[in-house]
């Protein structure tokens, strides 16, 4: 995987998860991807850019 480390340097992620129902405790799911349950499956997408020293922008997109 690349990391973004350097100004001017980038990143991307993909995953795709399917989670089925009560596979996961409910304090130990993402809250991010499908409403922080269980019993879906989906896409993620995250793109990172590194824009100073200590300064990084990023954005995740999830798709069911």
């Amino acid at each position: 995987m690349n990391k973004a480390k350097k100004p001017g340097s980038w990143n991307f992620r993909y995953n795709y998860r399917e989670i089925e129902a009560d596979a996961v405790l409910g304090t130990f799911s993402d809250s991010d991807f499908i409403g922080g349950g269980t019993d879906g499956k989906g896409h993620e997408l995250n793109f990172g850019y590194q824009i100073g020293k200590g300064s990084k922008l990023a954005a995740s997109y999830f798709y069911k």
